[in-house]
């Protein structure tokens, strides 16, 4: 996500392609509450990252709206995996004790 806004077009200049590439360095920090677009997609991606909500990670990397992002693609399909695998372990966990209560 830091790469694509921090992007240059080939055709740029420069100074424009130097800046973007010193962008892609630097950490983003908290953007605010009046953001909007990607920058409010990336801060709430930030934020169920900080927090560890898979769920919330998701919905967050679904909002991004700019250039394709292979990395993010990437991300996404194992986030989602890891998602529906989470949700299957978790049925198997509670059938389990559940039958386990009931024998008792």
């Amino acid at each position: 996500m830091t790469a694509a806004l921090n992007h240059a077009a080939d055709n740029a200049g420069f100074l424009e392609k130097t800046g973007a590439k010193l962008g892609q360095l630097v950490q983003l920090r908290e953007i605010g509450d009046g953001a909007g677009g990607n920058a409010a997609a990336l801060d709430d991606f930030e934020t169920a990252l900080a927090l560890k909500d898979l769920g919330s990670a998701i919905n967050a990397a679904g909002q991004w709206s700019g250039p394709d992002l292979p990395s993010l693609d990437a991300w996404l399909a194992a986030a989602k995996a890891r998602q529906t695998l989470d949700k299957a372990v978790n049925g198997l966990v509670t059938g389990y004790l559940a039958t386990a209560i009931d024998v008792q």
